[in-house]
Parts: C-alpha cells; structure tokens; sequence
C-alpha cells in the first residue's frame, strides 16, 4: 500500500500549488492531466471491482485512507454514495463494523456490473430478468408492421443478438430464458409483433439455416450461447498466459509455445493459417547444448535470434517446466 502511494500521489510546488506528477521514491517522473474517471469497458475497472476481497480493519481503513489521499492529488473522488460492498456469508455479522470503517453501504446480489448480472451460485431465471426485458421492449418499440420480413431478420441479427453477446459469453442461459426469448424473436419475425402470435408455416430450424441452404439466417441463439462458452473455453485452452521454461526442449512447441514471452508466430506476424503449417519442438534447435538454426530460417529468424540466444540452455539434460 505505501510503496502504491509513493508511486501515484503528487506533491506541492514551492508556491505550494497542487503538481500532479508519478513520483517513486520522492523521485520525479513525468506530469500528468487529469480529465475525467474510469468509464464503462475501462480495463481498469475489472480490477477495481475486485479490489479488495478480505482483510482486517487496519487494511480497510487504510485502502480508504489511499483512496481519499488519489482523491486530494488527482481531482477523482470516490463516490461513496454510488459504491457498495459485497459481504459474504461469514461476514455477515460484520456488516455494522464495515460500514463504520468504510462509510460505503452495503449491497446485495444479485446486481448489475458493465451490463452482466452478478451473482451467487447457479444462473437461474430471475438474474436475467432484467436483460430480457431490455430486449422485450427493444422489439416492442419497433415497427415491425411496416417492415419487411427481410427487414425485421435484420433488425434481429444486428440488434438483439449483439445485446446478448457479451452475456453469452459469461453465462450459460437457463433453457427456460432463452426459449422466451426465442418465441419472442419467431414472433416478432413473422407477425411484426412479439406478443402475438400466430400460425407458422416453416419450422423455426428451418428458419435458423444459412441463406443459401434456404433458410432465413437466423440466429439460433440457444447454439449461439454454447458457441460463445466453447470460444471462451478454446481461448482459456490456447491463448494460457502460463509461460515454459527451456530445459531440454522436448516438450515445448517452438512456434506456438510460450517461451520467448509470447510465441514466435505472434512475435513474426504469421498469419493464423499460415502457422497451423509450422510444426517442431524447441529440441530441434539446440545442438550439442547450443542454439543452432539452419541458413533458410536463420533470415526469417534474424528479427528474433538475438532474444533465443539470450537464453541460458541447462548444462546438463532436464525437463522443460511451466511457471
């Protein structure tokens, strides 16, 4: 906490007016403005969320001591009438306490954060409630009467489907919220209306298939759900910040491993396509404990050979290890 406020609070000029400038170690850094706060999509603000998770009085207190110390340097003041705290079960017993030493109110779950819903345990119902209303009213608003079919498949594709998005990406749906939903869409396509609903002469498959197979283009937006989780889900797999450390090289893959602080196709720009192509281990450039590379790569190489050789091969044979 205090090597953070030495890094991030300001001092006085000698005519003692307000310099906001980074210091470290009563040391002078650069100066800087400030114009406004932390928006919506801020990367920042995932870790502001989160910031404090536990801890006793004497931390808390002193986090708000930092935040009211950034506040006089910075002009940004928390707003603690806009903030909240999330207790757990433990420390419910606690609230009192906390909300003498913090003076922020307490909140409950679920509630809303960056337009997801937080909260406790299974995803049910009732979480959503406020984002499928948001949609209910978005298709109510519009209208679809005076629209073609064409039309209102477009409104759908571009608008509703990018207000559930980001959520789908987060949350696997309850099958009971998405089906509404779905009904709300069928009708809105073939009545111009979600709450009417009349007869309809193509399945709803049908209707999700791609144009050219005949269908309407529809998003089936249960499918889509499982996409955007199994997308989630590949980048965890793929795109793992865990970096390797050489040892002998036999397990680490040297275009897609991540042991030159990022991979060496990312690093080179080789198209996505391109890589799948390349193929051989970290083993297949060392040669009696050295690096080695033969002529015809050493020029595709070159931008990147100084950084590998920098790199201290083990004298003696050891597995390679993730940190």
């Amino acid at each position: 906490m205090e090597a953070s406020m030495s890094c991030v609070f300001g001092q006085h000029d000698e005519t003692g007016r307000k310099e906001r400038a980074i210091y470290y170690l009563s040391k002078k850094f650069t100066d800087y403005e400030t114009s406004r706060g932390v928006r919506q999509g801020d990367p920042l603000s995932p870790f502001l969320f989160c910031l404090a998770e536990e801890g006793d009085k004497r931390s808390l207190v002193n986090l708000m001591g930092f935040f009211e110390k950034y506040g006089l340097n910075s002009g940004q003041f928390v707003n603690k009438s806009k903030s909240h705290v999330y207790l757990g079960k433990s420390a419910v017993h606690r609230r009192a306490l906390i909300y003498s030493w913090l003076g922020v109110p307490m909140g409950k779950f679920p509630f809303m954060y960056l337009g997801v819903p937080i909260f406790v345990g299974r995803p049910k119902r009732v979480y959503f409630q406020v984002l499928t209303d948001r949609i209910r009213n978005a298709m109510s608003n519009w209208k679809g009467n005076s629209l073609s079919m064409a039309g209102r498949v477009t409104l759908v594709n571009s608008v509703v489907i990018s207000m559930l998005s980001h959520s789908f990406t987060i949350y696997a749906w309850p099958k009971t919220v998405l089906q509404q939903v779905r009904n709300w869409i069928r009708n809105f396509i073939w009545t111009g209306n979600v709450s009417c609903r009349a007869y309809y002469p193509v399945a709803w498959k049908k209707c999700c298939a791609p144009l050219k197979e005949g269908g309407l283009g529809v998003r089936n937006i249960m499918a889509l759900n499982q996409a955007f989780l199994l997308k989630k889900f590949w980048d965890f797999l793929t795109k793992s910040t865990t970096a390797a450390v050489v040892g002998n090289g036999h397990s680490i893959d040297f275009w897609h491993g991540n042991w030159l602080n990022g991979s060496i196709i990312d690093k080179l720009g080789i198209a996505h396509q391109l890589g799948k192509s390349l193929c051989g281990k970290v083993f297949d450039f060392i040669l009696k404990g050295s690096w080695f590379c033969s002529t015809n790569l050493n020029a595709e190489l070159a931008a990147l050979w100084l950084e590998i050789l920098a790199i201290q091969l083990p004298s003696y044979d050891i597995d390679d290890k993730l940190v």
